[in-house]
């Protein structure tokens, strides 16, 4: 088995692309509000095609409540901390800080059959 890390994305239609050499695959399929599944690839030099299914999971998050603007506790700790702004501003001189972007480029064909290709992935970190 290969150790080979890739990643793609469907297009709106599901449909999806992965450009792998011979040999044998576990591919891990996922996607938010599905369960996840693993599935195994013996590719011998020839196009596999696979539709896969996820099956439906149960996402539940605790309760929210949601308050009217005017009786937002919120508020008042929002207007204590720019209230305070200039005297944190005052003592601070300088900073750091450490930043991580991922940007995924897509390129979307349109004909007969869509289809979506990744044209690259960037990961940059920036120290400042």
């Amino acid at each position: 088995m290969k150790t080979f890390l890739a990643a793609t994305l469907t297009n709106s239609d599901g449909r999806y692309r992965l450009l792998l050499v011979s040999g044998e695959y576990e591919i891990l399929v996922s996607y938010i509000g599905y369960t996840s599944d693993t599935i195994h690839v013996d590719i011998n030099g020839h196009d596999v095609s696979l539709d896969l299914v996820l099956v439906q999971s149960q996402v539940s998050f605790p309760e929210v409540t949601v308050y009217p603007e005017s009786s937002n506790p919120a508020n008042e700790i929002i207007r204590r901390a720019i209230a305070a702004k200039a005297k944190w501003l005052e003592k601070l001189h300088s900073y750091e800080f450490n930043a991580y972007t991922k940007t995924v480029l897509k390129v979307v064909k349109q004909s007969e059959l869509p289809d979506t290709t990744i044209a690259g992935i960037l990961e940059t970190q920036t120290k400042g």
